[in-house]
């Protein structure tokens, strides 16, 4: 009986094991508490510019100080805030929900598997639910925004 011993200097490189995917029930908590942060901290300049816009034209600009006078700080950040939150909150996490299942439906792929094109178009239909969801936020909150005359009590 005759054994071989085999020795080399390097060591075999190890195999890389592949990243286990992430479930969608795990990234939902992170981008949503992203998504809630992100529009807590946008929101007072997303007044300024609803009530910019609505302004345009009209034979009293908006002005920072006249709107701080009229409602103080907190008309910063209560005239429709509650709806701002739950529409900018359930557009980014639909969008990042959505985009991997549209993209393994339509291609059969996972998103880092994509090309560039496919990518873009799973992106694009990846909007759909989201505008489906977020349009009546939009309309309650701009109503709010815009209720300068208090009809709707909204200023807190």
């Amino acid at each position: 009986q005759q054994r071989v011993l085999a020795c080399s200097a390097a060591p075999a490189p190890a195999t890389p094991k592949a990243a286990e995917p992430v479930s969608a029930g795990l990234t939902l908590f992170p981008l949503t508490s992203a998504a809630v942060a992100t529009a807590v901290i946008m929101y007072p300049v997303d007044v300024m510019r609803a009530l910019t816009m609505s302004s345009a034209g009209s034979k009293e600009p908006f002005s920072i100080g006249n709107y701080y006078q009229k409602f103080g700080w907190r008309g910063f950040v209560s005239k429709g805030v509650l709806p701002e939150i739950a529409k900018s909150s359930v557009m980014r996490v639909s969008k990042f929900f959505f985009f991997p299942i549209l993209c393994n439906q339509l291609h059969g792929k996972s998103p880092k598997e994509c090309s560039v094109g496919q990518k873009a178009i799973a992106g694009a239909l990846a909007t759909v639910p989201e505008i489906l969801m977020i349009s009546p936020l939009e309309v309650a909150k701009i109503g709010m925004q815009l209720d300068t005359e208090n009809k709707y009590k909204n200023n807190s």
